[in-house]
Order: C-alpha cells, then sequence, then structure tokens
C-alpha cells in the first residue's frame, strides 16, 4: 500500500482498514508505505507516489489516498485472485462512493473520471517505470493507460470506500456488496 500523506489526522482509520484486512490473511505480508505532505506541496500527491513507486521493487502495489478506506475483505479477495489467476498483472475492483454511487470495475470504466487508485492492484513489474502525470487527475490517467495492457481482471465486488472520511456514511448495505 502507498499513501501520499495531506491529512495526517485520517492516517489511524486508513490504518486500522488496511490492517483489518491483512489480518485475515496471514500469510500474506501487507507493506504500507508513506510519505507525508504537510504543506500539501504536491497536488495530488503525485510526485510523492512517484518516489514511493521507485522504492518498491517487486510484490503487488496498491495506491490508497488518505481519504479512501479498504473493505475488510479486499485483501482476501486480492489475495484469492492472484492464487486462482496467478498470471494476472493488475485486478480492479469496484468503489463505493460518498454519494453512494459505485465506480464499476469494468474495461469500459479503465478511464479518467469512472476510475481511482484506490480501486486497482498492480504488480510492480508491470508497472516498470510508468509513473503518474504530476497533475491532480494524473494518476487516472496514469491508470488508463496502464489498464489498457493484457492481463487485466474486473471485479465486481466493491472493495474500496472512496472519501469515507469526509463524514458522509458510505456503509455498505448487504445487497450493494457483492462477495
Amino acid at each position: 500500500m502507498l499513501t501520499a500523506v495531506t491529512r495526517p489526522e485520517n492516517i489511524g482509520q486508513v490504518g486500522e482498514s488496511i490492517f483489518r484486512s491483512a489480518q485475515q490473511v496471514p500469510e500474506v505480508l501487507v507493506s504500507w508505505h508513506m510519505h507525508f505532505d504537510y504543506e500539501r506541496e504536491f497536488v495530488g500527491g503525485q510526485v510523492l507516489k512517484n518516489r514511493m513507486l521507485d522504492e518498491v521493487d517487486d510484490g503487488w502495489v496498491c495506491i490508497l489516498d488518505d481519504d479512501t478506506l479498504m473493505h475488510e475483505r479486499f485483501v482476501p479477495r486480492i489475495y484469492q485472485e492472484i492464487t486462482r489467476t496467478p498470471q494476472a498483472r493488475a485486478i480492479v475492483v469496484s468503489q463505493l462512493r460518498t454519494t453512494g454511487t459505485i465506480l464499476r470495475a469494468s474495461a469500459s470504466n479503465a478511464v479518467l473520471g469512472k476510475i481511482d487508485a484506490g480501486q486497482a492492484v498492480l504488480r510492480r513489474d508491470f508497472i516498470g517505470t510508468n509513473r503518474i502525470p504530476e497533475t491532480y487527475a494524473g494518476d487516472g490517467v496514469w491508470l488508463e493507460q496502464l489498464l489498457r495492457e493484457e492481463g487485466v481482471l474486473y471485479l465486481s465486488a466493491v472493495l474500496s470506500l472512496h472519501n469515507v472520511l469526509s463524514g458522509i456514511d458510505v456503509s455498505e448495505p448487504p445487497e450493494r456488496m457483492q462477495a
């Protein structure tokens, strides 16, 4: 997990969501890398995300913004898919927005404005030297380019909760969650 932090007050809750999910699959090592931008110098945290990408050599990468939480089934489901489909290079999950809408994981939605960084888990070697453009929507542009490649799995399960720390209730009613 990589997080560019401009809202340090959210880190406890983000960390708790990662821990709750990761503890369900003890055989998986989940590392959380953070870089702090207290002055909010870097638009969208893209510079910091790129620095963290440079620090990670292997494994799988998920960029989790400091306003996004992962569902408790995130790590178990990603692990299940990696085990089931070892040739996968990226896995994209659906995401519940604070408006109640869901960004559905699909190839047609893997475009700027319909994809969020917290929806994608990517093999580090799949990312290669590609880096996030240093613009506010840079992570969407980056994902749109990467997800055009072969080996991307799209899961309908809602496993990412966008902007949950805004004070708007985005708890998932059972009929909206798909395992």
